[in-house]
């Protein structure tokens, strides 16, 4: 069983996997935009006294999101080319599991997107004068729903 790692001041990470359809593809240093959001909607009504009373309704839809995952960029291609098959207006849309790992590779919590699709790859600047230093690629991902697994 994965245990979580804590510092005083919270969980400490290293890396995180990434998972399309439950085939590991990458490892990211880097995971931004993680986000639940939800619909809520503003409901009126008249109290006893017959004034108007506003308060806020969850409407029980949860918005969609995007992410983007940066990586020193390597050989593995298999990003990429979900992307280039998206381009080629092939339905891709898949499951996209991003799992944080402990520096001791033990897992932390999953987080489940469904209907995610890749909208977006980008790299760092380059530059000649930077010798040594990594090139970092980044790929934005659009999805339908997130599930949190906190069960670690």
């Amino acid at each position: 069983m994965a245990m979580n790692v804590k510092s005083p001041q919270g969980l400490l990470l290293d890396h995180f996997a990434v998972h399309l359809n439950k085939v590991r593809v990458a490892t990211v240093q880097e995971v931004s935009g993680l986000a639940l959001r939800q619909q809520v909607v503003t409901i009126r009504q008249l109290n006893m006294r017959g004034q108007i009373v506003e308060y806020n309704q969850p409407a029980g839809k949860e918005l969609s999101g995007e992410i983007m995952l940066s990586r020193v960029m390597d050989v593995s291609k298999d990003l990429l080319m979900w992307l280039e098959d998206a381009m080629d207006f092939k339905d891709v849309r898949q499951t996209v599991t991003i799992t944080m790992l402990t520096p001791q590779r033990k897992e932390a919590h999953k987080f489940h997107l469904a209907n995610a699709l890749p909208v977006q790859w980008s790299m760092s600047p380059l530059s000649a004068t930077s010798a040594g230093t990594p090139a970092v690629e980044s790929i934005t991902i659009r999805y339908d729903q997130m599930v949190v697994d906190r069960s670690k």
